[in-house]
């Protein structure tokens, strides 16, 4: 699969697929459900964008592919 490289408005570099689709141009936000083998089993959450500034391609094998200029989620070590 061929790859083109993006630069995000921060510098940081990103590669996107050449042959993917984008979809949405702004995210707002995803809400989702934990799965069950998770620390918080069916629990749901909302993920808000800054600045509406993620998108969301579409790739060839049917998968999405989420980006953004800024880093999407924080590290976390959590008490088991």
């Amino acid at each position: 699969m061929a790859r083109r490289l993006y630069v995000s408005e921060s510098g940081r570099k990103r590669v996107i697929p050449r042959d993917a689709v984008l979809i949405y141009d702004e995210i707002e936000e995803i809400k989702a459900r934990k799965g069950f083998n998770s620390l918080w089993p069916n629990v749901r959450f909302k993920h808000k964008f800054k600045k509406r500034k993620g998108k969301i391609y579409g790739l060839p094998d049917g998968s999405l592919l989420i980006t953004a200029p800024y880093p999407l989620w924080d590290i976390f070590e959590y008490d088991e």
